[in-house]
C-alpha cells in the first residue's frame, strides 16, 4: 500500500507548534507524532497492519525519526454512527458501501 509523501507533510503542518518546534530544549524524542486514522469499522486486521506499516515508513522518511517514536492510532466507527450532509451513512450508502466491487455503488436519495 503506497502512502504519499504529502501526506506526512500534511501531519506534520497540522500538528502542535511544539512539535514543529525547531530550536528549544526539547530533543528529537520529545517531538514523537501521533498519526490518528479515522475509517469505518470493518476492514481485515491484515489491511491494517500494512496501512499503519507504510504511515510509519512514510513519516520516518519525510521526518527523520525512528520507527520505535511513530505512534499510529486507528480509530473505527460503525456505519450507523458516521454522518456526512446530516444523514448516516448506513442510510446514505448502505451496509455494502466501501466494501471490495462496491465502491461507487450507493442508494441514491
Amino acid at each position: 500500500m503506497a502512502v504519499s509523501p504529502d501526506f506526512a507533510r500534511l501531519a506534520y503542518a497540522n500538528a502542535p507548534a511544539d512539535f514543529r518546534a525547531s530550536s528549544g530544549s526539547q530533543s528529537e524524542e520529545d517531538k514523537v507524532p501521533i498519526v490518528t486514522v479515522k475509517m469505518a469499522k470493518g476492514r481485515p486486521v491484515e489491511k491494517k497492519r500494512k496501512l499503519v506499516k507504510a504511515i510509519t515508513d512514510i513519516v520516518v522518511k519525510e521526518l527523520n525519526l525512528k520507527p520505535e517514536w511513530v505512534t499510529v492510532l486507528i480509530e473505527e466507527y460503525d456505519r450507523r454512527n458516521w454522518a456526512t450532509g446530516g444523514q448516516l451513512h448506513s442510510d446514505k450508502f448502505g451496509s455494502g458501501f466501501g466494501k471490495n466491487g462496491t465502491r461507487g455503488s450507493h442508494k441514491k436519495s
